[in-house]
């Protein structure tokens, strides 16, 4: 019994030495009062840039598909498959994240397959855009109702109703605009 004294003396000994205090940082104190996760400060500044670049190119990524002459189908076809990935990808991460303990290489990967999934939009070839560019654009000008022609070499324009127009030019200017 008197080894079992000692040893609780022993232990309450230990016990009753004061640990020494650490005085946080003005950032820790930041975080305590806030409520904020100093652990978590770079994934939420890493999220943070990767939506933000993410979403500042989503409105230019339909333009870049037209331009490379994907149909309207084509293109929803393509944002088809966010919804699915909206949902599907935060249970899939928050199951990774779980399973491997770290969020660290999750985050990585995501990023990585991001990049990975944009860029691919990089290989799809670019198709002619169908049709006849025509050689010349006949106009009626909306204010003095002279009749102009534009060569252009312009697809975005529309052809003329009549395919073949008989003409008498009282007037002839040259204009250059790319001067």
């Amino acid at each position: 019994m008197a080894i079992m004294g000692g040893e609780e003396t022993a232990t309450e000994t230990i016990d009753m030495v004061p640990a020494e205090k650490v005085k946080p940082s003005q950032f820790g104190e930041f975080c305590r009062r806030n409520g904020i996760n100093p652990n978590l400060i770079m994934l939420k500044i890493t999220l943070f840039v990767m939506y933000g670049a993410t979403s500042s190119l989503l409105p230019y990524l339909t333009i870049h598909m037209q331009s490379i002459g994907l149909t309207v189908e084509e293109i929803a076809i393509i944002y088809l498959a966010l919804p699915f990935t909206t949902f599907l990808s935060p249970p899939i991460t928050g199951f990774l994240v779980d399973k491997f303990g770290k969020y660290k290489p999750v985050v990585i990967m995501s990023l990585l397959l991001n990049a990975l999934f944009h860029h691919s939009l990089l290989f799809i070839p670019q198709q002619e855009i169908p049709g006849i560019v025509p050689s010349a654009f006949v106009m009626r000008h909306p204010d003095t109702g002279d009749i102009e022609v534009w060569w252009s070499p312009c697809p975005s324009r529309e052809c003329p109703e009549e395919p073949e127009l008989d003409l008498a030019v009282s007037q002839c200017v040259d204009y250059c605009l790319l001067q």
